[in-house]
């Protein structure tokens, strides 16, 4: 089960890691200007001034691949942003913005997501969608499918109901992140809820991805 740091009560612990990587920096590889990593676990990050999207998958002594982005989105919550919300200070590292769309239907929705960052609890995502917005997380554990029709599944003991389900697809992104991103990225979701919150699955041909959050005002 999923704990905050804090309540495991460790002592003796160094208060940085032993392996700093802040400050870490390179050129662009499309327009050579000077491109700084914050995160030692950064998989994928974008040019602040190009916005291109760069994979630092193989490390920055590696081959830097690239990936240009035209039309760029402007956050409503500025990247490097830092605020409180449930207790703890949050930065903003990471944004992007996606397409949704339900099978057989010809309209389209959007929404945003920022990845925040604490260093105790690590990441989290903010969404911003049309139903309003959500913090939200990845979840520890598969949730349990109660069928085949996968329109209600368990997790923690707690039954939620399938609400939408629809293609998505990632549109722009911006800042860091713990994962290769890129545009253009396909899934397949499913939203669930219950009185509790909300429970979302995200697949692709390789990966299912679950997450947990709860709406906020």
């Amino acid at each position: 089960r999923a704990v905050l740091l804090d309540d495991l009560q460790f002592t003796g612990l160094k208060e940085e890691s032993a392996k700093d990587e802040k400050g870490r920096q390179f050129a662009c590889p499309n327009c050579g200007a000077p491109v700084t990593v914050a995160l030692a676990t950064s998989k994928s990050i974008t040019c602040g001034q190009c916005h291109s999207i760069i994979d630092l998958s193989a490390g920055i002594g590696g081959a830097l691949q690239h990936a240009t982005q035209d039309e760029p989105v402007q956050p409503l919550i500025p990247l490097g942003s830092t605020g409180q919300l449930q207790g703890a200070a949050w930065q903003v590292v990471g944004f992007q913005h996606r397409m949704g769309q339900e099978p057989g239907d010809d309209e389209q929705f959007g929404w945003s997501e920022y990845l925040l960052y604490n260093r105790k609890r690590g990441f989290t995502f903010l969404v911003d969608a049309e139903d309003g917005w959500s913090l939200v997380k990845p979840a520890t554990g598969a949730p349990t499918m109660a069928s085949s029709t996968a329109r209600t599944v368990t997790y923690l003991g707690t039954s939620y109901a399938l609400q939408y389900s629809y293609n998505a697809e990632t549109t722009y992104v911006e800042g860091e992140f713990y994962w290769p991103v890129s545009r253009g990225q396909k899934t397949f979701n499913r939203d669930f809820a219950s009185a509790k919150g909300l429970l979302s699955l995200e697949q692709t041909p390789t990966e299912v991805t679950w997450s947990i959050g709860n709406k906020i005002d």
